[in-house]
């Protein structure tokens, strides 16, 4: 019976709101103490059993650019697939999204934005390097792309120490809703562009 207590008021504490904000308090800190870069989280909610919110999410690198970024997020994620090596979303929601791969300067960079996404039973298989959107849903979005010449050179021992594993996207259904994509390459000064 005492186990039993003990156990119940540990997902109580878990659970509370105290506990939460002192473990977005303790995890933003310890992000912007050891990585270049900054990160702020106004809200950080985890309901029983694994009911994720999060709200006012900003990831800035040293440039002061913004690699990431959310008003909110919302995701619904069965427990029992994680012990298996498997996130499991019954049901996601985002809103008002931004993603930043590369940097202006660089050899590539694509931008991502979103007004809203929603998922429905999708899993991120860690183990296999695969992710199965079943269903996807993704309103007012954008995606730009920029290729530019890549004048770095690289020996074959940099490119094996950098080589990293692929991803596997299956998306069995994805709806676009006032999307539009653009990419340019500046070494021929081709671009291309289009809008669902």
């Amino acid at each position: 019976m005492a186990l039993l207590l003990l156990v119940l008021g540990a997902i109580q504490v878990l659970y509370s709101d105290w506990y939460q904000d002192e473990l977005r308090s303790k995890l933003v800190s310890h992000i912007n103490a050891t990585q270049d870069i900054k990160v702020t989280l106004d809200k950080l909610s985890i309901d029983f059993p694994i009911n994720v919110t999060i709200e006012g999410l900003s990831v800035v690198d040293s440039e002061k650019d913004t690699l990431i970024a959310a008003k909110s997020f919302n995701a619904y994620v069965n427990p029992l697939p994680l012990m298996k090596g498997e996130v499991s979303v019954e049901n996601a929601f985002l809103r008002s999204a931004r993603y930043r791969i590369g940097h202006v300067d660089s050899a590539q960079c694509i931008n991502i934005s979103a007004n809203k996404m929603m998922l429905y039973e999708s899993q991120v298989l860690l183990n296999e390097n695969a992710i199965n959107l079943s269903k996807a849903n993704l309103e007012g979005g954008r995606v730009d792309m920029i290729i530019k010449e890549d004048t770095t050179t690289t020996s074959d021992e940099d490119e094996d120490s950098t080589k990293s594993k692929q991803w596997h996207i299956k998306a069995q259904s994805l709806n676009l809703k006032d999307f539009a994509y653009s990419m340019s390459i500046e070494s021929s000064i081709d671009s291309l562009g289009t809008h669902f």
